[in-house]
């Protein structure tokens, strides 16, 4: 009937909220972040459990959210999967860390950058000797090669090679230089000419003299070339190891020499 008052309803708080007294919703103040319960009847926020370590609570969780993220510890109260990182140098695939000291230490050959749920390999190029890494890795010194993924020493190019930093590859030294070192880098290559009256083609590990790379009879060589430049028509030269132009030779009179000529070509025809 319209003269007989209505009474008051009781409602329990939901599961996952605290309710103080004169709360009109049964989810009008979630338990924290950090928190869960999954009782009904809180009165207050320190009512509700601390979320405990390996998992995370988000706000008005009734029960635990889910396990730590792979590359992360939750410590206790956590209320996110990503709760602290693991530091850099360190990984982790597992998600049940609660301490930093339960990260994986990141191998040689590879680094670790913060949050790591797996090792990443040196790229080709780099490689790393050390534990602990946590930055990309060591660019290929200069002179050595970095051929291949996860390299924890790189591969010195030998003689007759060099390579510059971050090398992949080495390559066959320069023709008109010679490079005589296990380890040559390009700076080093450009301060190594054959010297005149030598020539080098590419490849040459050792310097060069005149009994494997004299400039031939009929041509010249200058510093630092990887042929021989032949004496100009009209003139000869009859000795190896020449150095300069003028090693050339006119050719005598009522004769000719065709160019890079050893020797005199032949007479001159009859009328000429």
């Amino acid at each position: 009937d319209a003269g007989i008052p209505m009474k008051d309803f009781v409602v329990a708080c939901a599961a996952g909220y605290y309710c103080p007294m004169g709360t009109k919703t049964p989810k009008s103040s979630p338990c924290p972040a950090g928190t869960y319960s999954n009782k009904t009847n809180l009165g207050a926020a320190d009512d509700c459990t601390i979320c405990p370590p390996t998992v995370y609570c988000v706000a008005g969780s009734s029960s635990i959210t889910g396990p730590c993220a792979p590359g992360y510890y939750c410590p206790e109260r956590s209320s996110v999967a990503q709760s602290a990182a693991c530091p850099a140098g360190y990984y982790s695939s597992r998600t049940d860390l609660a301490r930093a000291d339960q990260c994986t230490m990141c191998p040689v050959g590879m680094y670790c950058p913060s949050g790591s749920a797996t090792p990443t390999p040196c790229p080709a190029g780099t490689y790393n000797s050390y534990t602990r890494r946590g930055q990309i890795c060591e660019d290929c010194p200069a002179g050595n090669r970095c051929t291949y993924f996860n390299m924890t020493t790189p591969i010195a190019c030998g003689m007759g090679y060099y390579s510059t930093t971050g090398a992949q590859i080495c390559t066959a030294c320069q023709a008109g230089y010679y490079c005589p070192y296990n380890v040559t880098s390009y700076n080093t290559m450009i301060t190594l000419p054959c010297a005149a009256g030598v020539y080098c083609p590419s490849g040459v590990a050792r310097k060069p003299d005149k009994l494997t790379y004299a400039c031939p009879k009929g041509y010249w060589c200058p510093e630092g070339v990887a042929t021989p430049t032949p004496c100009d028509a009209g003139t000869y030269n009859p000795n190896t190891g020449a150095s300069t132009s003028g090693a050339c030779l006119p050719c005598p009179a009522g004769y000719y020499c065709v160019a890079g000529s050893a020797d005199v070509t032949g007479p001159c025809s009859a009328g000429y």
